[in-house]
């Protein structure tokens, strides 16, 4: 009796994780490659969906340029900057090409990095991600130093 009843158990546990993972689907996968990742991200951004915040490295290359930390960049400033894209309302992104190469020119040749041309309504856009525990995140200190430094 109490081996049927695990087994039972068991036969729950498997059946709700393959729901779980057929809920997910193909959409809910986190993107392999730069160009995904660029794509996901600056769709949810410029929407002003706090999803795209899975997507960012926020201690990124620019964070002491910025003059702020990572908590703050994460729980300050992006909400900010989402607010003002939400505003804006929606807008066509595209992201076109990527180049993964090395962060030699920063000094750090071991250091993987991938850049993003994207499109965004008649502007281009260009991103830096890192591989972070295996996964691209948008470093969102180069697109704000960029953005920032330039209006400057």
């Amino acid at each position: 009796m109490h081996m049927k009843k695990l087994f039972i158990l068991a036969f729950a546990v498997m059946l709700a994780l393959g729901i779980a993972a057929c809920g997910t689907g193909q959409s809910g996968a986190y993107p392999k490659t730069p160009k995904e990742v660029a794509q996901r991200f600056m769709e949810l951004y410029t929407a002003g969906d706090e999803a795209a915040a899975d997507y960012v490295l926020f201690d990124g290359r620019n964070l002491l340029e910025l003059a702020m930390t990572a908590d703050a960049a994460r729980t300050k400033t992006f909400p900010e900057e989402l607010a003002k894209q939400k505003e804006r309302g929606p807008v066509k992104v595209e992201c076109v090409s990527e180049r993964i190469t090395t962060d030699e020119e920063n000094g750090n040749p071991n250091l993987e990095v991938a850049y993003v041309e994207c499109r965004v309504e008649d502007r281009t856009e260009y991103l830096m991600l890192v591989p972070v525990d295996g996964l691209w995140k948008v470093d969102i200190t180069v697109k704000w130093a960029g953005e920032w430094f330039d209006g400057m």
